[in-house]
């Protein structure tokens, strides 16, 4: 839980949802840099993950590479700060902020596997409760951050206001990490050492996934929903870019983010009093329709109901991230959580990498009105997937690593 505040700190200032894209958008005119920014988010985070689970075997000790890419995206807070000096010109800055951005993402998604791994033997129940309390101290802390970040933004820039958080995020994820290190887990009585070969490894993971796809006939259709359904995640880090250019001041930008996330909080907590009852696959389906009721609000009056629009955002975006955690954790094999949630994210990255570059440019040309209406449509065959070829309701078990039993 301490690690939370830590890791919620770091992705309120990481999240493109959050303030990166018009971060992005203040350091240059180039159209298609702030969507570059959401699309980098997306490829390093799920590919990434594919990477450390093709090295992860089931049932081994987590703890070392949680440290390792916990120490690894900490690194990468630092050189987002040190990228936005003053002493920097404007394209360094730019330059210099891809890279860091890069460095963290791609650290915040390599730690997955490992994370949920240690997680799903550690908490052997009540994992969907973990995975709330975590989200939500993530938001509280987002929150925070936000009214923190709108101060400074009020009297100087959104770069500054970002920058200056940034030291809080750094100062916050170094206390946390001593929380990490203090985690106990079982270590197996023997560990074989072996020379790991990349360009082996890859092909196997491959052949594996493939064959986890062709046999198991609930993760096959999860799979296919989250490759339908990833409209709404990768449009809704646009709408603070769409409302800012339709008039409204910059000081509002922090009250968007923090509702963003006072809607994950809720979304988060949903999960697990409704999962129990009604199960995994319920949640995951209400998720995408608290998407839906985003887009139709921006559809309607996007001026006079913006708070909503970015609130409904944060509910969806909670309710789907703990949901998609617990679907992945209860349709694995015991001790194969972490392989299954990077399997059912492969198939969204492909979206989350052209969608923002396809639906920035689109808007230079036509209405958003159509982008919002692909949203309503993506959400809508994502749930017709679900409701027509998933009949469990996936509800959360007890269940023990093999070497603990």
């Amino acid at each position: 839980m301490v690690d939370a505040f830590g890791f919620g700190a770091a992705m309120s200032m990481m999240i493109p949802a959050g303030f990166v894209p018009d971060v992005v958008d203040q350091l240059t005119d180039l159209w298609f840099l702030p969507s570059m920014i959401i699309s980098l988010f997306f490829f390093g985070v799920f590919f990434s993950q594919f990477i450390s689970s093709a090295f992860r075997k089931k049932e081994t000790y987590a703890k070392s590479s949680v440290v390792k890419w916990a120490i690894v995206e900490r690194l990468g807070i630092v050189l987002l700060y040190l990228s936005l000096s003053t002493e920097l010109s404007t394209q360094s800055q730019l330059r210099f902020f891809f890279f860091s951005y890069a460095v963290f993402i791609f650290s915040a998604g390599a730690i997955l596997p490992s994370y949920f791994d240690m997680v799903s033997r550690i908490l052997y129940k009540k994992r969907s409760l973990f995975f709330a309390l975590n989200l939500s101290l993530s938001s509280i802390t987002g929150v925070v951050l936000s009214n923190y970040a709108k101060n400074i933004i009020d009297k100087t820039t959104i770069v500054n206001g970002y920058r200056q958080a940034l030291l809080i995020v750094i100062l916050v994820t170094t206390i946390s990490l001593i929380s990490l290190l203090i985690i106990r887990e079982p270590k197996p009585i023997h560990v074989e050492s072996k020379k790991v070969k990349f360009f082996e490894e890859i092909p196997k993971k491959f052949d594996e996934w493939k064959n986890i796809y062709l046999t198991n006939h609930e993760i096959k259709y999860f799979c296919i929903a989250n490759m339908v359904c990833v409209f709404p995640e990768a449009v809704s880090p646009f709408y603070s870019i769409w409302l800012l250019d339709r008039g409204f001041d910059k000081s509002i930008l922090a009250q968007w983010v923090a509702l963003i996330f006072i809607g994950q909080v809720v979304g988060s907590f949903i999960v697990p009093i409704l999962g129990k009852s009604r199960g995994f696959k319920t949640t995951y389906i209400l998720a995408l329709i608290f998407h839906s009721v985003s887009a139709l609000l921006f559809l309607f009056d996007p001026i006079r109901l913006h708070y909503l629009i970015f609130f409904f955002t944060g509910l969806g975006l909670g309710s789907f991230i703990n949901s998609l955690s617990n679907i992945a954790i209860e349709l694995a094999k015991t001790g194969d959580g972490g392989n299954i949630n990077a399997l059912l994210g492969i198939f969204r990255m492909p979206g989350f990498i052209l969608l923002p570059i396809i639906v920035a440019f689109f808007v230079q040309q036509y209405s958003s009105v159509y982008i919002l209406i692909s949203i309503l449509i993506s959400c809508g065959a994502s749930i017709f997937v679900v409701m027509r070829n998933i009949e469990s309701g996936i509800f959360p078990q007890i269940r023990f690593w093999t070497s603990d039993s």
